[in-house]
């Protein structure tokens, strides 16, 4: 009821759509804003702007192949031409002072420079990095015990020791190695060191070769 009401009666009235929120209940998370692709390219080209408006450490054009895919509050506002962009500024259910920096500072600039608070006051821009997200991902193989390697931001190489997992079934068996995938950034990692199998454990991003503020 509350999505049906959102998309029919706020949409109409909207100009911009930005859900700000963190890295959900497990994850240690990059501070990044993640849009849609767009329809066409004069609705990328808005899209564009408003990230470089909001100036995120990172920006990703994805199609929500992580998670949410054409279900998300960002892929109903792109159905109804409207600029949209979803933020992760925080690890798990957290405050973080960075991210509450971030998104402060972002929805200052959005409200002054789309004319909305034309006085408003507001910091210049991160140069906004432009990454391919996600390119790969790791996640459990079994229940344990998860000991990582990489933090949040880590530049890895393809086949580079990702981290262990501490069987529980088998207290005595040597752990589980994981290795990365693919070469990237990594955009995640959870904290939770109890996993159970097909949790999460990495997600990668890449760079791509021109920065939003470009």
């Amino acid at each position: 009821m509350i999505a049906h009401y959102v998309a029919t009666e706020l949409f109409p009235i909207a100009d911009l759509v930005i859900d700000v929120h963190s890295g959900g209940s497990s994850l240690d998370h990059v501070a990044m804003a993640l849009a849609r692709p767009g329809k066409d390219e004069k609705q990328a080209e808005a899209i564009r702007r408003l990230l470089k408006s909001f100036g995120a450490p990172y920006g990703a054009m994805t199609k929500g192949e992580s998670g949410g895919a054409s279900t998300t509050l960002y892929a109903a506002a792109e159905e109804q031409g409207i600029p949209a962009l979803t933020t992760e500024l925080g690890s798990g259910s957290t405050l973080s002072k960075a991210g509450l920096a971030i998104a402060e500072s972002g929805l200052r600039r959005v409200l002054r420079d789309y004319g909305i608070v034309p006085s408003m006051d507001a910091p210049a821009p991160h140069l906004t990095q432009l990454v391919r997200y996600p390119i790969a991902s790791i996640y459990s193989p079994c229940a344990g015990l998860f000991e990582p390697f990489a933090a949040p931001g880590e530049v890895v190489a393809f086949g580079q020791r990702a981290g262990l997992v501490h069987r529980l079934d088998d207290a005595l068996s040597d752990p589980v190695e994981l290795t990365f995938p693919a070469a990237g950034i990594v955009t995640f990692r959870r904290f939770p060191t109890l996993s159970s199998a097909g949790d999460a454990l990495f997600g990668l991003m890449a760079q791509l070769d021109v920065p939003a503020g470009a």
